[in-house]
Protein backbone atom coordinates (compact mmCIF):
# COMPACT_ATOMS: atom_id res chain seq x y z
CA UNK A 1 0.00 0.00 0.00
CA UNK A 2 1.38 3.04 -0.88
CA UNK A 3 1.40 6.24 1.86
CA UNK A 4 -0.65 8.18 -0.30
CA UNK A 5 -3.10 5.30 0.09
CA UNK A 6 -2.68 4.85 3.35
CA UNK A 7 -3.24 8.80 4.25
CA UNK A 8 -6.42 8.32 2.42
CA UNK A 9 -7.50 5.19 4.06
CA UNK A 10 -6.91 6.65 7.43
CA UNK A 11 -8.36 10.22 6.38
CA UNK A 12 -5.04 11.64 7.09
CA UNK A 13 -2.39 14.27 5.53
CA UNK A 14 0.38 12.25 3.59
CA UNK A 15 2.98 13.83 5.60
CA UNK A 16 1.58 12.01 8.83
CA UNK A 17 1.04 9.33 6.98
CA UNK A 18 4.94 9.57 6.66
CA UNK A 19 5.51 10.05 10.14
CA UNK A 20 3.32 6.69 11.07
CA UNK A 21 5.12 4.88 9.02
CA UNK A 22 8.76 6.04 9.45
CA UNK A 23 7.62 5.42 13.24
CA UNK A 24 6.56 1.87 13.04
CA UNK A 25 9.56 1.18 10.87
CA UNK A 26 11.60 2.43 14.10
CA UNK A 27 9.85 0.12 16.57
CA UNK A 28 9.65 -2.77 14.36
CA UNK A 29 13.45 -2.32 13.87
CA UNK A 30 14.30 -1.74 17.98
CA UNK A 31 12.36 -5.12 18.69
CA UNK A 32 13.81 -7.14 16.13
CA UNK A 33 17.00 -6.06 17.25
CA UNK A 34 16.12 -6.90 21.03
CA UNK A 35 14.96 -10.45 19.99
CA UNK A 36 17.83 -11.44 16.85
CA UNK A 37 21.78 -10.61 16.63
CA UNK A 38 21.58 -9.33 13.11
CA UNK A 39 24.35 -8.80 11.03
CA UNK A 40 23.83 -6.38 8.14
CA UNK A 41 25.70 -4.44 5.14
CA UNK A 42 26.41 -0.78 4.92
CA UNK A 43 23.14 -0.33 3.56
CA UNK A 44 21.43 -1.99 6.34
CA UNK A 45 20.80 -5.48 4.21
CA UNK A 46 20.54 -8.27 6.69
CA UNK A 47 23.31 -10.25 6.34
CA UNK A 48 22.81 -12.74 9.05
CA UNK A 49 20.11 -13.67 11.76
CA UNK A 50 20.40 -16.06 15.17
CA UNK A 51 18.00 -15.79 18.03
CA UNK A 52 19.28 -14.12 20.88
CA UNK A 53 18.17 -16.96 23.40
CA UNK A 54 19.34 -20.69 22.88
CA UNK A 55 15.68 -21.78 23.15
CA UNK A 56 14.97 -20.17 19.92
CA UNK A 57 12.45 -17.32 18.83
Amino acid sequence: MSQLMLASHLGISVSGAKSRVQRARAILKKKLHEDLLLETDRYGNVLTCECRTPSGC
